[in-house]
């Protein structure tokens, strides 16, 4: 599969592309025995569920730079990323059971985090919803009683007035409870 990303006419002359009715087109990825689904895009950077390794996993490319980058890779299923910025989010089957959680990568701080409480619990996929993220707000879903409920998670809240965002915040657990206060 193929990711294909329109870039600005700014950034076009560093990249190799070709010009189709005056749009520039460049591969992000092109392995045909692998696939690269669900890209998100932000700025300079593209983030997609990549099947590489015969599992999902979230991989990241830099158009500034041309790098590429894992996410999040090893558990049987990472799908769904939103970027805004440094933030990377994700739904994360790390159980290997269906059960997938909204996860979070702060690329500049390099922090892991766990931002929802509650496990999807045995859902196929196509019946989730990716979370998103802008700015310092994460906005997605979880499972309520015979619903699904939406929550925000603000990631500048400082709940111990000790300078370090919870989500950052090594005296904080993940998840942090302070997001239902």
């Amino acid at each position: 599969a193929v990711v294909a990303a329109i870039v600005p006419v700014a950034l076009a002359g560093a990249l190799p592309h070709t010009a189709t009715d005056g749009n520039y087109y460049f591969p992000i990825t092109a392995d045909p025995e692998k696939y690269q689904t669900q890209p998100a895009v932000d700025g300079e950077r593209v983030t997609w569920s990549d099947g590489w390794d015969a599992v999902y996993g979230i991989r990241l490319y830099d158009i500034a730079t041309g790098g590429y980058r894992w996410v999040a890779q090893g558990s049987p299923t990472q799908a769904l990323s939103s970027i805004s910025g440094d933030i990377v989010t994700w739904l994360d089957d790390r159980a290997a059971g269906w059960q997938f959680n909204t996860m979070l990568y702060d690329l500049a701080h390099e922090v892991e985090f766990q931002v929802s409480q509650y496990t999807s619990f045995r859902i196929d996929p196509s019946y989730l919803w990716p979370a998103d993220v802008d700015g310092p707000l994460v906005a997605y879903t979880e499972p309520g009683w015979y619903e699904w409920d939406l929550y925000l998670y603000d990631l500048s809240v400082d709940s111990d007035g000790d300078g370090i965002p919870n989500y950052r915040d090594p005296d904080r657990p993940s998840p942090d409870p302070a997001r239902r206060a």
